[in-house]
């Protein structure tokens, strides 16, 4: 059927303000072709037009190259003729593969030319109001920053950008240090360059060689710290009695167990008036209960003082000694320095007290 001139620039994709202007664009003197089909038929149809753009298809269609098996269909970039024009009408039936000349002239502001780029025609500009200029190469680093901060594998970006080596990633990789930092912080690692107080906050373990003890097991996790008893030697003598323990170590900065301390204090003063008062009635044991009620809340009272002292870094580890803290071995030292050991029959000498706790550490007191 015979086309109008408004349904020919419909189906080339030519833009129109009326019928005049689409008999123009559809027979202007630069489209000789349109001029010969109608002088020849009389008139213009859908079978003529398909038959002219089967002629104009590029070289080897549908390759766009064949030596590389890449069709139109497989191109990167394949858009219908005149997509990126700023106005042209954009043709519904020719496709066009932009080359590196026109995706860079569409990037690019140039000086002193009537060529406006794509972001000139859509109003973009820097924050300072400078015009927009990249390269195409700008792009491929952004891609690649990307592919970093979505943390994709190293060999997926290398294989995925045409790299031989992973190490040449580095290069295109323009995260932020402080982006870095982040992500080192979500995987835990930074937690193993800072100490015990960033595994309490990571909820990463705490080590024993963390809170300054021999050993490279992990320490056991309290109600108000950490306790750091070999189980394996012998079984815990403070169970339920970390406060009193020399063995309980607490890290300064760890608000939550701060708080839990806090709690006990206030718990351990009400026990102490009610044996107190238990004692004035003369009850059997109270005495003995408001002693240990009284040492508990002096321990309490100097753990929470250090814990919340300014001279005091975050990330320190606090364990109060104990000289009352029963020890076997304490005993044992205790009733051979009360004895007296004859030496050559002539004199007493009691033993190397600072040989022996050079020898067994803090566990003398």
């Amino acid at each position: 059927a015979p086309l109008t001139a408004e349904q020919i620039c419909l189906a080339m994709g030519w833009s129109f303000k009326n019928s005049i202007s689409a008999k123009h664009k559809a027979f202007h003197e630069n489209r000789m072709y349109m001029i010969d089909i109608r002088e020849k038929h009389g008139h213009v149809t859908l079978r003529h037009l398909n038959a002219h753009i089967h002629s104009t298809l590029p070289r080897g269609w549908p390759w766009k190259n064949k030596e590389r098996g890449i069709k139109y269909s497989d191109a990167l970039y394949c858009m219908r003729k005149h997509e990126l024009h700023g106005t042209r009408g954009v043709s519904p039936v020719l496709l066009w593969v932009p080359g590196k000349s026109q995706f860079t002239n569409e990037l690019t502001a140039r000086k002193g030319l009537t060529w406006s780029s794509v972001w000139d025609r859509n109003g973009y500009t820097n924050p300072d109001g400078s015009r927009i200029s990249m390269s195409s190469h700008q792009v491929r680093h952004y891609l690649n920053t990307i592919a970093q901060r979505g943390e994709m594998g190293q060999l997926d970006i290398a294989k995925w950008s045409g790299r031989a080596n992973i190490h040449q990633n580095n290069t295109y990789n323009h995260m932020g240090e402080f982006e870095v930092l982040d992500k080192v912080k979500k995987t835990g690692l930074l937690a193993e360059m800072q100490g015990p107080l960033e595994k309490v906050h990571s909820k990463a373990p705490v080590t024993l060689e963390d809170l300054n003890e021999i050993g490279e097991g992990i320490a056991h996790v309290t109600e108000f710290g950490f306790c750091v008893h070999d189980y394996s030697m012998v079984p815990c003598q403070k169970h339920r009695d970390c406060l009193n323990c020399t063995e309980q170590v607490c890290v300064k900065g760890d608000t939550e167990k701060l708080e839990r301390l806090k709690r006990q204090r206030d718990l351990t003063a009400l026990q102490l008036i009610k044996s107190q008062d238990a004692e004035s009635e003369s009850i059997y044991g109270a005495n003995r209960w408001t002693a240990h009620q009284r040492r508990t809340l002096e321990r309490t009272d100097q753990l929470i003082a250090i814990l919340e002292s300014k001279d005091v870094e975050d990330g320190a580890v606090i364990k109060l000694r104990n000289d009352q803290e029963h020890s076997p071995l304490k005993r044992e030292i205790a009733a051979r320095t009360s004895a007296a050991k004859l030496e050559d029959g002539k004199s007493t000498k009691s033993p190397d007290m600072e040989r022996l706790r050079a020898l067994m550490g803090n566990h003398l007191g």
